[in-house]
C-alpha cells in the first residue's frame, strides 16, 4: 500500500472514546479507525509497511476517562508475524491516566442554611488527594470544617471565620468544607446562586484541571418566568424578531407569558409551511450548562389560535421540536442535537407542560450534516460536551401549515447528576 494510495482514516482522541477490539493503539496515544480494520501509523499518509491489526480480546476498560490494561493481547502484522505490544500499551496508558481529575459538583442550599461540601476526584492509584480552593464563591461564604466536626462529627460544623484568600488547601477530614448561604440577598430564585472552583493533587504533585462547584437556589439552574417581560427571548426563522409579552394569567400553567405569531406562511407544494419559526433562548441559557446532564429542560406551551388537527400539522407531525447547538464542539465544526416530535413529545395546541430529559437515551439525535444520512443518537460524552458549551437553544413554535399563535411560559433547565465519570478529561 503506497502513501499516495492510502486511505485517510478517522482520528480518534484516546481521552474521549472507549477502546474496543477494533482499535489499535499507537505510541502517540492516537487511534486510527476505519470501523472494520485498523491501519495504524503515526502519520496521516501511510507508508508501504503499514500495519493492519486486530485485537484478539478486549484489552481496555474505561477508568475514569482514560483506559488501562485488562489483559495482554496480540496484534498481527500483515505478513502474519505476531507482535506483543502489551508492555508498551500499559506504559502509555499509565502515563496518560496518572494525572488526577477533579469532579464538577452541584449543591442546593436554602437561604440561611449551610451545607457540607464533599470534594471529589479520581486518580489512577486511589491514593488520598489534596484539595485546593482556587476561587471563592461570588455569593455566600466557604469555611473550613471545625476540628470537632472534622474528627468527631459534632457541632459546630465550621470554623468561626470564612476562607478569604486563594489558593487555600482544604484541611477537613474526607476532603470536606462548609458553604453558608446568607438569608438575604443573592440572585433570584431558580438560578445559580454561586460558583467556585477547586483542584485535586496527588502525592506526586500532579494537579488536575479546575473543577466547578455550583450552588443553586433550587433544582433549576436557570429559568425564565416572563413575569416582567420577554427576558431577551426572540423568534427566529419567520422575520418576527421579538415575541409579545402577555402580562395576564390564563389559569393553571399559563400566567404572564410570551407568544409568537406567523408573520409569513410560505406554502410548499406538499402544503407544509416552509418557514417554521422557533423561540430562541437568551444568553443566560447558553454557555457551560454541564450540571444539566441527567436533568431536564422544562417549559409550557399553549395556543389560542390555529388548527392542530393531524391533517394540518407540518411534516405530518414530525420535525425537530427542540434544537440545541454547540458551535465549538467537534473541533469547532459544530454539533447540533434535536429532540424530534414523536408520540412521546407531540403538541396538540392545548396548554401542556413538557419535561425533556437531558441525556443521550431520551430520544435526542445528532445532525450528521449530510442529507443522505439519518440522524443518530449521540454518545454520552457528545451529549455532555454540547451541554457544556451551548451556543443556541430553540423551541418550536410553528406546528401547523396555517396561521397559529403559540405561547411559551416557565422555561427552565434543571440540574441532574452532572458529568459522568467517563466524560471527564484531565
Amino acid at each position: 500500500m503506497g502513501a499516495c494510495g492510502s486511505k485517510r482514516l478517522e482520528k480518534v482522541d484516546l481521552r474521549e472514546h472507549w477502546l474496543s477490539r477494533d482499535d489499535c493503539l499507537q505510541s502517540s496515544g492516537v487511534v486510527w479507525k476505519t470501523g472494520e480494520e485498523i491501519e495504524a501509523a503515526g502519520r496521516d499518509c501511510f507508508p508501504d509497511d503499514v500495519m493492519t491489526c486486530t485485537i484478539e480480546k478486549d484489552l481496555f476498560k474505561l477508568w475514569p476517562v482514560l483506559s488501562f490494561m485488562q489483559g495482554i493481547g496480540t496484534l498481527h502484522q500483515v505478513d502474519g508475524r505476531a507482535i506483543d505490544l502489551g508492555r508498551k500499551i500499559v506504559h502509555l496508558l499509565y502515563e496518560l491516566a496518572k494525572k488526577p481529575i477533579a469532579k464538577n459538583l452541584v449543591y442546593h442550599v436554602d437561604p440561611g442554611q449551610e451545607a457540607v461540601i464533599s470534594f471529589k476526584g479520581f486518580n489512577l492509584d486511589g491514593a488520598k488527594l489534596k484539595i485546593t480552593i482556587t476561587s471563592l464563591p461570588d455569593n455566600g461564604e466557604l469555611y473550613q470544617l471545625s476540628q470537632v466536626f472534622s474528627q468527631y462529627g459534632y457541632e459546630p460544623k465550621r470554623e468561626p471565620q470564612p476562607i478569604t484568600t486563594v489558593p487555600t488547601v482544604i484541611t477537613g477530614s474526607m476532603n470536606r468544607a462548609v458553604f453558608l448561604r446568607s438569608i438575604y440577598g443573592g440572585p433570584s430564585l431558580n438560578s445559580k446562586y454561586a460558583e467556585f472552583r477547586y483542584t485535586v493533587s496527588n502525592a506526586n504533585g500532579e494537579t488536575s484541571a479546575e473543577a466547578i462547584v455550583v450552588i443553586t437556589t433550587n433544582d433549576a439552574l436557570v429559568t425564565s418566568t416572563f413575569d416582567t417581560g420577554v427576558e431577551n427571548w426572540s423568534i427566529v426563522s419567520n422575520g418576527v424578531g421579538q415575541p409579545v409579552h402577555q402580562p395576564i394569567s390564563r389559569g393553571g400553567l399559563l400566567s404572564y407569558y410570551i407568544y409568537g405569531l406567523d408573520k409569513v406562511i410560505q406554502r410548499r407544494e406538499d402544503g407544509d409551511d416552509g418557514m417554521r419559526w422557533y423561540f430562541l433562548a437568551p444568553s443566560k441559557f447558553l454557555g457551560n450548562q454541564w450540571a444539566s446532564y441527567g436533568g431536564t429542560l422544562e417549559f409550557v406551551l399553549s395556543s389560542a389560535e390555529g388548527s392542530f388537527d393531524a391533517s394540518n400539522l407540518n411534516l405530518q407531525g414530525r420535525g425537530n421540536f427542540v434544537v440545541i447547538e454547540c458551535n465549538t464542539c467537534a473541533q469547532n465544526a459544530g454539533v447540533r442535537l434535536a429532540m424530534p416530535l414523536s408520540k412521546t413529545f407531540s403538541y396538540d395546541g392545548s396548554t401542556t407542560q413538557f419535561r425533556l430529559p437531558l441525556n443521550e437515551r431520551a430520544g435526542w439525535v445528532k445532525d450528521p450534516k449530510n442529507v443522505l444520512l439519518t440522524w443518530q443518537q449521540p454518545s454520552q460524552c457528545e451529549m455532555v460536551r454540547v451541554l457544556s458549551a451551548i451556543s443556541s437553544l430553540q423551541i418550536l413554535g410553528d406546528f401547523t401549515r396555517g396561521h397559529e399563535s403559540v405561547a411559551l411560559d416557565t422555561v427552565s433547565i434543571k440540574h441532574g447528576q452532572g458529568i459522568p465519570r467517563a466524560c471527564y478529561t484531565s
